[in-house]
């Protein structure tokens, strides 16, 4: 099932999150994965559409500006038919987007959603990226006052937690590669500017450290879904342990 926002992106993020929010609130067991512009891999879009979560009944995925990737776009347009089909449901954000895309949206979505495009001054959102990178850093005070930022502008443990362990599973992924390359990331699904930032990044942690690190943030998850353990404090415990 698919629904579209799009316009001024703002107003199509504030009405995409009740829409989430109230998605969720039928849903509590329901899995949430954010997908951002540069988050993109086949795998994990087939794994999305055609795959139910393993401990919950249903994933929501809210994507964010993705046909503003040539990637995601040329993925989208081929395989919409198996998205609105799935039985996930999949909440896209576009600011802009062109009409041969909005055509297909309009004989697939359950729903879409076109707002004003004017630009009008908008509260600058909180950038999540600003967290990973500290993280990625291993700079333990810096990524701690990020956390708490995030908290601060209402941004979910459950939306946190998705982007954090893809850093972490990426870094892993660049520091255990035979031959360092662009090239070569690209054939594992990671692309350049992903692949940059992890290469930055991998000589903080060693590969023991960063399994360590993926394997406590799995728990963490399947303890949060079950209730036994607090989303926001794991997250701050992980930050802290690192």
């Amino acid at each position: 099932m698919i629904y579209l926002f799009y316009g001024n992106f703002a107003e199509a993020h504030e009405k995409a999150g009740k829409l989430l929010s109230s998605l969720r609130e039928k849903r509590k067991e329901a899995s949430v994965v954010k997908l951002e512009e540069d988050m993109y891999n086949t795998g994990t879009w087939e794994e999305l559409i055609f795959s139910q979560g393993l401990f919950v009944e249903k994933i929501l995925v809210y994507g964010t500006k993705l046909s503003e990737n040539k990637e995601h776009k040329a993925f989208i347009e081929k395989h919409i038919k198996e998205i609105a089909e799935s039985k996930n449901i999949f909440i896209f954000m576009e600011e802009e987007i062109s009409k041969g895309m909005l055509s297909l949206f309009k004989k697939h979505a359950e729903k879409i959603v076109e707002i004003s495009s004017e630009k009008n001054e908008q509260k600058r959102e909180y950038n999540l990226f600003q967290f990973t990178d500290a993280c990625g850093e291993r700079d333990k005070k810096k990524a701690f006052y990020e956390l708490e930022k995030a908290f601060l502008n209402t941004v979910p443990a459950d939306e946190i937690h998705p982007l954090l362990f893809w850093q972490f599973k990426t870094i892993l992924v660049v520091k255990t590669m035979e031959k360092k390359s662009e090239a070569e990331a690209d054939k594992a699904g990671i692309k350049g500017f992903s692949y940059r930032k992890a290469l930055s990044f991998e000589k903080n942690f060693s590969v023991k450290e960063l399994k360590e690190k993926i394997g406590k943030l799995t728990d963490l998850f399947h303890n949060a879904r079950f209730q036994k353990e607090d989303f926001e404090l794991g997250l701050v415990q992980f930050v802290l342990g690192l």
